[in-house]
């Protein structure tokens, strides 16, 4: 994974990445961003005030790249905060972004990149109105670093010098938000009260430490699953509903603020609506651990 490669670079060249690397959270989803997600995520009065992270840091890898995006304070809601977010980007991955291999243009001047060379950017992403039924993101480039597993041909320091003589930033940024964006947006598309968050654990894990930072395969990962999909994942049949009898509909934990004229004394407070799950939310197959997290 990326992000095993990611944990290494920062031991090695960007410790201050550590906490982030820690607390993260691996999200995985299918494919290549760019080719599965629709043109229009829809619903979008929803999200400006109710999208969420499912944890505060959380890791999306994709084929393309490895994103984290982390809230700046517990609970964070509502889609025009800031939020932080670091990309891992293996140089010969430019044509799995849906822009091409811009970034790899961008580095010409840079001796021949191979599959071990990584570039990591530190940045800040949040959003603005686009016009009345949708946004659009801006946000700025922090740090980066530019690094193979035995060498950092651009470190904090050189980063920006050589950046400002040879890289167009513009273009950079705009590059770097636009992947962000779409991590942003593979939450958006699957983070809905009708997906339930699975955790996938592996029996045995190592516990961490405070040297070295957990590698992917001795942590739990997370998928955003419909619950037949979650049922179908551990081998259990379908919930079949009669039509003699109301449909009991199976829900995430979730906020409801209360909008209309109509309930005078609860307008703009919010509830939380506890999870509706049918049958069991736990699971163990060989030696991975399957969970529905219901309190999520």
């Amino acid at each position: 994974m990326i992000f095993d490669k990611f944990c290494g670079l920062v031991e090695r060249y960007w410790p201050e990445l550590k906490f982030y690397a820690d607390k993260a959270r691996i999200f995985e989803f299918p494919g290549v961003a760019h080719g599965t997600l629709p043109k229009e995520i829809g619903n979008f009065e929803w999200y400006k005030e109710n999208f969420f992270l499912p944890f505060n840091t959380v890791a999306i890898e994709d084929e393309s790249s490895l994103v984290i995006l982390h809230d700046l304070s517990k609970g964070a809601k509502g889609l025009f905060l800031e939020r932080e977010f670091i990309e891992c980007v293996p140089m010969d991955r430019g044509d799995k972004f849906a822009d091409g291999p811009a970034i790899e243009k961008e580095f010409g001047k840079l001796p021949p990149l191979a599959k071990d060379w990584f570039l990591i950017l530190k940045g800040t992403i949040q959003y603005e109105m686009a016009n009345d039924s949708w946004y659009k993101a801006f946000g700025s480039l922090k740090e980066g670093i530019l690094c193979s597993k035995d060498v950092l041909l651009l470190g904090k320091k050189e980063f920006w010098p050589f950046v400002g003589k040879n890289v167009d930033v513009q273009r950079l940024t705009k590059s770097e938000i636009r992947n962000a964006n779409t991590a942003i947006e593979q939450l958006m598309y699957f983070n809905n009260p009708d997906r339930f968050v699975v955790e996938m654990a592996r029996q045995n894990m190592r516990l961490p430490n405070n040297k070295k930072i957990l590698r992917s395969e001795d942590r739990p990962h997370y998928v955003l699953l419909k619950p037949n999909e979650i049922r179908k994942l551990v081998g259990e049949p379908s919930v079949v509903h009669s039509h003699s009898s109301p449909r009991l509909h199976e829900r995430r934990r979730h906020i409801r603020t209360f909008r209309s004229e109509k309930y005078v004394n609860m307008k703009d407070k919010s509830i939380i609506i506890p999870a509706t799950w049918i049958g069991k939310s736990e699971y163990t197959i060989k030696n991975t651990r399957y969970r529905v997290l219901l309190e999520i």
